[in-house]
């Protein structure tokens, strides 16, 4: 299930790639994704991050699709990212993409054992 906030989180990790210019699951200031969870308060019993890097409108990614779809092709050709990505207990996903003014674009893939809804179920009428 898709997750806004957990988009969130990614988005602002690929941000964060971007402007601090480092790619690694920890920033420059030793924060992990675990910690980034934390600090955004998102419940998650398990997960994993896939992270990716490439330069926008080169390898024939001219458009927005063109450049998610190659981030995934990119991640299910990985064996570790793809092992990732099919993991059964993962149940929630939020996927955040930054492009650099120069072009450099990063994905973070977060992948949580999460459920996103209110433990009612999201039911407004009790």
């Amino acid at each position: 299930m898709a997750d806004p906030r957990l988009a969130r989180i990614a988005r602002h990790h690929s941000y964060d790639m971007v402007k601090r210019d480092f790619f690694s699951h920890t920033n420059p200031d030793n924060q992990t994704y675990t910690d980034r969870l934390q600090e955004s308060d998102y419940a998650c019993g398990g997960g994993w991050e896939n992270i990716s890097g490439t330069i926008w409108k080169t390898n024939g990614t001219r458009t927005e699709e063109q450049l998610a779809e190659q981030f995934l092709i990119n991640f299910i050709e990985s064996p570790p990212h793809n092992t990732a990505m099919i993991d059964s207990d993962m149940t929630t996903i939020g996927v955040g993409i930054y492009v650099a003014e120069n072009g450099h674009a990063y994905v973070t893939m977060a992948l949580c054992d999460a459920d996103p809804l209110p433990e009612d179920g999201g039911d407004d009428d009790e």
